[in-house]
């Protein structure tokens, strides 16, 4: 099967999951009225086999064997010798249980690959459309949470689909192929059984929800205490600071010995509940054939008929109790899921709008002759979704060979000036023009999977000389041999084989390669730095600053621009 067939966009939520799902739908639908009829032939064979086991007559009538009502509805004069009976019935059994087998797994195979190809797809989709969320949403949204949810509600989706709508399906029509066996066989009967059965089944569904209560619970608890954990881990030297340790231990304790009572209480609940529930299925039997075995005339195997399709009901009643009770959890899912395809608070290109509807005026490119400005930005306002103003009537300019610093305190601006300047946030109003190219390197050193030399260059053609230099120059190799060994060295996925202040100056040494690359060809640049020095120890930062200066300095067409709290730094 194809594990990575592409869907086509589709302009709703459901016409995904339709798209999906449809194909497998469709081919799963045919075997399962086939498996539930196949559930009531095996019910009239089982009650055969038991009647034939009380008939002790050398030849006995095919007809005896059925209930009377199907002997009414199909007519079996022929009779058969014990032996062979024996033989066939059986026979029949085997064959319609490998009827009942095949059915059920084309059924099962089918409605899992619909769900997994649902969930696939509903990953991708999504995602992708994280990925083009506006500018603005993925600043102020944990883009991350959201991606974890996505992840999370997919899975949810792949269970309701396979296991909710098709698997319940499929129990739905075995209960209604049951049911209208019980109501052929003996209606006069069935609604003595449904008396016995009906308050079963509620007390079942009591104790399954007592059950799930403390299930939750003690889930609830495992949470609880492994987020105290880390909580406690991630505070641990201002709790040592603060002498308060003790109290936290306490505190921890408490919530351990709160998980251990909930643990043994959940334990014993899932250990009594199965003999119990066995034991009450018991009983039940015990009191049907009782009431039964007290009436003189009795259609033997009616009863016996009736007695197995009852209990084959069982399993597709309490299948669709958990499926009607998933479906509240599987209704808040796809809205979830819904919220994040229609694009609440995702990228709008269209109608070039922020997650409130206010208009955006974009960030204008400019052609460039030398010495003029290559950021200029005039009365620029911009405002949180929340209405929040972060900047406003924002007026700034920089020329070549300028480095101009932004300060100030945190939650006032800076960064957002900085995402204006390079495009990546469009302001409210105003206007912003900028040469084409601007390079901005963000406090989350970003790498890919591929080598080091990969990273730095990232689309642009450079001498392998002039990455060898940048290397040294900020200390990620000594050597012009050692640089061409870390050049050559391969990253994986988030960084992956380079520590935490390689990958931040292998982020800062892509701006730099940008830089040298527009200083050699005179083309204008701006290059935009925030919090560059906040993943770097102090001679990195040293060695950083020195070659900001130098490239600056160097260049009549290169202009920095950068953020810090760092008093040295602005000195």
């Amino acid at each position: 099967m194809n594990l990575g067939r592409q869907q086509p966009q589709s302009t709703s939520l459901l016409g995904v999951v339709l798209r999906a799902s449809r194909k497998d739908v469709l081919r799963s639908v045919p075997f399962m009225p086939i498996y539930s009829a196949a559930e009531v032939v095996l019910a009239f064979l089982a009650a055969a086999m038991l009647r034939l086991i009380y008939i002790d007559t050398p030849r006995i009538f095919v007809g005896d064997l059925l209930p009377k009502n199907i002997q009414a509805i199909m007519s079996f004069p022929q009779s058969l010798d014990r032996k062979d009976l024996a033989f066939v019935v059986p026979l029949l059994i085997v064959a319609v249980g490998f009827v009942k087998l095949v059915t059920s797994f084309l059924s099962t195979y089918f409605m899992e690959r619909a769900g997994y190809f649902v969930s696939t797809v509903l990953r991708e989709e999504l995602l992708e459309t994280l990925l083009r969320a506006r500018p603005e949403w993925l600043q102020q949204a944990n883009a991350a949470e959201v991606s974890s949810r996505i992840m999370a509600d997919s899975a949810m989706m792949q269970s309701a689909v396979s296991k909710g709508i098709l698997g319940g399906s499929r129990d739905l029509l075995v209960l209604i192929f049951c049911t209208i066996g019980m109501f052929v066989v003996a209606s006069d009967i069935v609604l003595v059984i449904l008396a016995c059965i009906v308050p079963f089944a509620l007390l079942i569904r009591y104790f399954a929800r007592v059950l799930q209560r403390h299930i939750t619970m003690y889930r609830r608890s495992v949470v609880e205490l492994s987020s105290h954990a880390l909580e406690s881990r991630m505070g641990l030297l201002t709790l040592s600071a603060e002498r308060t340790t003790t109290q936290r231990l306490d505190d921890f304790r408490e919530k351990t010995a709160l998980l251990r009572r909930t643990t043994a209480k959940t334990m014993k609940m899932r250990v009594l509940s199965g003999p119990f529930v066995e034991y009450l299925a018991v009983l039940g039997v015990a009191v049907l054939l009782s009431f039964k075995n007290n009436l003189s005339s009795a259609d033997v195997a009616a009863y016996a008929s009736l007695f197995i399709l009852g209990a084959m009901t069982y399993r597709p009643l309490k299948n669709l109790s958990g499926v009607i009770n998933q479906f509240a959890e599987v209704k808040l899912t796809y809205q979830r899921l819904n919220g994040i395809w229609r694009g609440d608070g995702m990228s709008n290109s269209e109608t070039g709008r922020n997650v409130q509807g206010a208009p955006t005026t974009p960030v204008a490119s400019v052609d460039w002759t030398s010495g003029e400005s290559l950021c200029s930005a005039h009365k620029v306002t911009y405002r949180t979704a929340t209405g929040q103003a972060l900047l406003v009537d924002f007026d700034f300019s920089i020329r070549p060979g300028e480095l101009v610093a932004f300060a100030g305190d945190s939650g006032s601006g800076k960064s957002t000036a900085l995402r204006l300047l390079a495009g990546v946030l469009q302001p409210h109003s105003g206007t912003i023009q900028t040469v084409p190219r601007v390079r901005l390197a963000t406090q989350a050193a970003t790498v890919f999977a591929g080598t080091v030399a990969d990273n730095i260059c990232y689309h642009n053609r450079l001498d392998e000389s002039v990455l060898r230099e940048i290397v040294c120059a900020l200390g990620l190799a000594n050597t012009s041999l050692g640089a061409g060994l870390f050049l050559s060295r391969s990253i994986g996925p988030s960084g992956e084989g380079l520590s935490g202040g390689e990958r931040a100056r292998v982020a800062l040494a892509r701006v730099f390669a940008v830089m040298r690359d527009a200083v050699d060809k005179r083309e204008p640049l701006l290059a935009l730095f925030d919090e560059p020095t906040a993943n770097l120890d102090a001679d990195s930062a040293e060695r950083f600053w020195l070659l900001l200066r130098l490239s600056v300095a160097s260049g009549v067409t290169v202009g920095a621009v950068f953020v810090s709290h760092h008093a040295p730094d602005l000195r």
